[in-house]
């Protein structure tokens, strides 16, 4: 027989959890004595999805006969009206991920920031030193109400998160390259700047 799970999932066959594609069989023994073979043919669908930063949007890994839905993570992975490509370039700068389906199966992906559509307000807060090796400061102007401070790598990942937006960030397990600092405020605005970690 055949049975198709998706990723994540598992079938009991023979008291065993099965978890991936593979061709199984077990044997039984009728109350007549009789033995009977069952075989199995378990296709798992992997959804999994990951996203890199590619031509000043998002890409998500591209699956044949899969269908795409791009969310918004800062809002509860509220679906993006007519983002539905394995391609995204956003209006605005955020968090985003993607729903991948196939064969009935999905998955969301982890999400992932994208500076597109930000401006650098330079009045909003300001970062030092730059380049930096074992910290960085960022200071922000007295009419700013920021909620959290993040590290963003060049593939738009979060690498760390603060809600202590005063302290300075120990950033001595980075390796040399460059980054961005993301300020979200109290109304959900964005705010990123570049940094250059050189040791």
């Amino acid at each position: 027989m055949n049975r198709t799970i998706c990723q994540g999932e598992t079938y009991s066959f023979n008291n065993q959890l099965l978890t991936t594609n593979g061709n199984y069989s077990t044997v039984y023994t009728t109350s007549y004595g009789c033995d009977s073979t069952v075989a199995l043919n378990q296709e798992v669908v992997n959804t999994n999805n990951t996203i890199t930063m590619a031509n000043n949007g998002l890409q998500a890994n591209t699956i044949a006969g899969a269908t795409y839905q791009w969310v918004d993570c800062s809002n509860n992975n509220t679906p993006i009206s007519q983002q539905t490509g394995s391609m995204f370039v956003p209006s605005v700068g955020g968090n985003y991920a993607v729903i991948t389906t196939l064969n009935g199966c999905s998955s969301i992906s982890n999400c992932i920031a994208s500076t597109v559509g930000i401006q650098e307000i330079s009045k909003v807060f300001q970062l030092y030193p730059n380049p930096a090796t074992t910290s960085i400061n960022v200071e922000f102007s007295n009419n700013t109400n920021m909620k959290s401070i993040s590290i963003v790598n060049n593939l738009g990942q979060i690498i760390y998160t603060t809600k202590n937006i005063n302290a300075p960030i120990s950033i001595e397990n980075l390796a040399n390259g460059v980054y961005y600092i993301h300020c979200t405020a109290s109304d959900n605005t964005n705010y990123y700047k570049p940094f250059t970690v050189l040791k």
